[in-house]
């Protein structure tokens, strides 16, 4: 029989490759390809229809204070059913739900130069529509003043909803470089670039909200606002790996002549590095306060009234607080989503291993590891809950009252060193 969710049949997914080698030699090759990528239905959204009606319902009944009629018999349940506000959570998802899809493309150039190294540049780019996002549903118009619930798409019932849909879309554009020396002499090392842009209308996909931003719609009749950088994009990141196999032992430049135990304590010896750092990410300033007054508790946004990311950059105030002000009452706030700046992160990792043969297949490895050796603190996403008050209300003031607005209360992890060995078969 039919399914929840519509069929979604014409679910075609191709892909091509070309590689060209225009100089019959390694000096310049050439690649390109494209390919098309559908994304599952996710089964959270699945699992949830089935327990929402008319398959399972579940609800709080809030009987009067008194469990006993104004005669002294008994409340019947039927009697507080009928008694108590109507009120539900519904998570219902759109049964014209399309399977979301990831186009990607790329177009590289790769050059080989001296005896081990080579260097690789392109462009790599994709676009994804029909992902999933959330739609919010059942609000009151936006007015001044707060309307009656009759004035809610879904009368009586006063319960916000978020409809799991396919509206989702993203682009993402980059210039991608790798340097690469090939093992040789014991070393092996690869530099790599991205300068990237990535956009979306929701970071966060079914489960509705990350440490970014909350992925409800600020305006729910107005989808496109929600364009803005993803919560995961970083403008330019860079890394470096190397992996050199100290020079002791049979063979090597030091203790050439080393055997019995002495062979066994300094051969086999690497040393390895990750070096890396990326530009910030983004993220949303939310409030619980309802400015437009449609009946909304969370993912709320202010006015701005200058620059989010010219602040401090301190863990007592990231960012410019004062930027955020209210907006005149009634009126959907302005501010963008995904528009403040978070910490950059950068970090340096050292590894030291030693591999020991006990037989053929079978070694024992030692490893000295330091995570995050400089000890470098990188920032996690700060308070980003802007809170006025409704008494004493001012349109275009900054009028925060929550005293942890902007302040960092995370970090990745610190320095971490560990020491281990690992049989290997």
């Amino acid at each position: 029989g039919p399914g929840l969710i519509r069929a979604d049949k014409n679910n075609w997914a191709p892909r091509i490759g070309l590689a060209w080698n225009p100089m019959k030699n390694d000096k310049l090759i050439l690649r390109t390809g494209y390919g098309l990528y559908y994304n599952r239905k996710e089964q959270f959204g699945a699992a949830t229809m089935v327990q929402r009606p008319p398959f399972g319902y579940s609800n709080s009944i809030n009987p009067p204070t008194s469990a006993f009629n104004a005669d002294g018999s008994r409340l019947q349940v039927e009697t507080a059913l009928v008694t108590t506000a109507p009120f539900a959570i519904l998570l219902p998802v759109d049964t014209d739900i399309r399977t979301g899809y990831l186009q990607q493309w790329n177009l590289t150039a790769q050059t080989s130069f001296w005896k081990d190294w080579l260097f690789e540049a392109g462009y790599v780019g994709s676009k994804g529509s029909h992902l999933y996002s959330i739609d919010s549903r059942n609000y009151r118009p936006p007015s001044p003043t707060v309307l009656p619930l009759s004035t809610r798409e879904f009368a009586p019932y006063s319960f916000g909803m978020a409809v799991w849909t396919d509206h989702g879309f993203s682009t993402y554009h980059s210039l991608q470089t790798r340097l690469v020396k090939r093992l040789s002499a014991g070393l092996q090392f690869s530099a790599n670039y991205t300068w990237s842009k990535s956009l979306d209308n929701n970071s966060a996909g079914s489960s509705g909200s990350n440490d970014s931003d909350t992925g409800a719609l600020n305006n729910p009749n107005n989808r496109a606002l929600e364009k803005g950088r993803s919560a995961f994009d970083a403008r330019h990141r860079f890394v470096i790996s190397a992996v050199y196999e100290l020079p002791f032992g049979p063979g090597r430049r030091f203790a050439a002549g080393a055997s019995g135990a002495g062979k066994k304590l300094v051969e086999g010896w690497q040393l390895g590095l990750i070096a890396s750092w990326r530009s910030p990410t983004a993220f949303t300033v939310d409030s619980s306060f309802d400015f437009s007054n449609i009946g909304r508790a969370s993912g709320n946004r202010s006015n701005l009234a200058g620059d989010p990311n010219d602040g401090p950059k301190t863990a007592d105030r990231w960012f410019n607080t004062a930027a955020f002000v209210n907006p005149v009452r009634g009126i959907i706030g302005a501010a963008g989503r995904n528009i403040v700046d978070g910490d950059t992160l950068s970090t340096i990792d050292l590894s030291l291993l030693k591999d020991i043969a006990l037989r053929e297949r079978v070694k024992l490895q030692f490893r000295a590891e330091v995570f995050n050796l400089l000890n470098h603190t990188n920032f996690g996403t700060p308070n980003r809950t802007y809170l006025p008050v409704a008494a004493g209300y001012q349109p275009g003031v900054s009028a925060n009252t929550n005293p942890d607005f902007g302040r960092m209360f995370g970090a990745e992890d610190p320095r971490v060193a560990q020491i281990a060995l690992k049989l290997i078969f």
